[in-house]
Parts: C-alpha cells; sequence; structure tokens
C-alpha cells in the first residue's frame, strides 16, 4: 500500500492537505466495493500530515493544521505532497532549508514529489526541478517565469510529469493529481 506524506506549511491551502486525505480516504472505503478479492482490513492508501518540526501550522484562513509528526520522522514514503498556496507567496527564497533537504533526500531516494498550484514554487525552490517540465496556477505563470527562468513551464496543462515530479495546476486540482 503507497503512503503518502503530506507537508503541511504556513498559509498552505488546507484543501491541499485533507481534500487530499478524503480523496484517498474514499479510495480506501470504496474499493473492496469494486474489489470483491479486496482485504477489507488493508487500506489502499495510508498517510501522514507532517510539518517542519511536528508542531501545528496556521493554513489559510488561520485554520489549524495539526500533523502527526515532523518531516524528521519521515524515514520511508511513497509520495510526498505539496500543497498550493495562496497569494502573497511568502516562502519564497525563505523556504527553510531543513525542508529543501528533506525534499531532496527523498527524491534522491527515488520517492514521488508532487505539488499542486503554487506549491510549484516551494518545489522550484530546492532547485530540483530545473530543466523539468511543470506546472502551476496559469493566473501565476509569469511570475514563475521571471523567478525560474530555466524551468520549463507548461501552464496549459493541468498535470505535469517529469523526472520523478507530478504537479496540478489550480488549487483543487490536487483531485487530478490523486486521481492520476
Amino acid at each position: 500500500m503507497p503512503h503518502i506524506t503530506l507537508l503541511a506549511y504556513e498559509n498552505c491551502a488546507t484543501s491541499g492537505i485533507y481534500g487530499v486525505i478524503d480523496a484517498f480516504g474514499i479510495a480506501n472505503r470504496f474499493y473492496p466495493m469494486i474489489e470483491p478479492d479486496a482485504d477489507r482490513n488493508e487500506p489502499l492508501f495510508t498517510w501522514e500530515i507532517v510539518s517542519v518540526d511536528g508542531r501545528p501550522v496556521s493554513g489559510e484562513g488561520g485554520v489549524t493544521i495539526v500533523p502527526h509528526g515532523s518531516i524528521d520522522d519521515i524515514s520511508s514514503t511513497d509520495f510526498i505532497q505539496i500543497p498550493a498556496f495562496l497569494s502573497p507567496l511568502r516562502f519564497i527564497g525563505r523556504v527553510p532549508e531543513q525542508i529543501m533537504e528533506w525534499i531532496r533526500r527523498h527524491h534522491e531516494n527515488n520517492v514521488l514529489i508532487g505539488s499542486s498550484c503554487t506549491g510549484t514554487f516551494l518545489l522550484a525552490e530546492t532547485g530540483l526541478i530545473e530543466g523539468r517540465t511543470v506546472t502551476t496556477n496559469f493566473k501565476f505563470s509569469g511570475y514563475f517565469k521571471k523567478l525560474y527562468p530555466t524551468i520549463n513551464l507548461k501552464p496549459e496543462r493541468i498535470l505535469t510529469e517529469d523526472g520523478g515530479f507530478l504537479c496540478s495546476g489550480s488549487t483543487t486540482s490536487y483531485l487530478d493529481l490523486c486521481i492520476y
């Protein structure tokens, strides 16, 4: 069963955390109904919410996201999901090195890294997607190209996959990412 790690970071869109959990929770619930041989006690997916230090973070709209642990608690996972952020993107140029190293380390271990909407900006901050094809929210595409000119941005795409990175284009396109 794939394990999903959801990165909770200050001012992120909470739908990019809780909506992903809902999507995979629905898959877990209904899979045994459509697959007669499925083990009803074995979920298709498991997940954990993590923050930099394991403490709660304030998401968009002041909604508190309570993580299961810190990024340092994750030694193994199959997928890391970076949620969207609404404007202004305060983290640009200020993403903690601890997060960037954590993402880099997992990418080196062949973990699929995903981002929704403007979460691609945070992913770009790691330097890992230089020269790769990605997408982000069309509204932010000019700003993205200005900040990261060596990244092949395709804002007209709802989903991209390139070199272990899966990006979805708009805030709610995390659902397309989950289905994919």
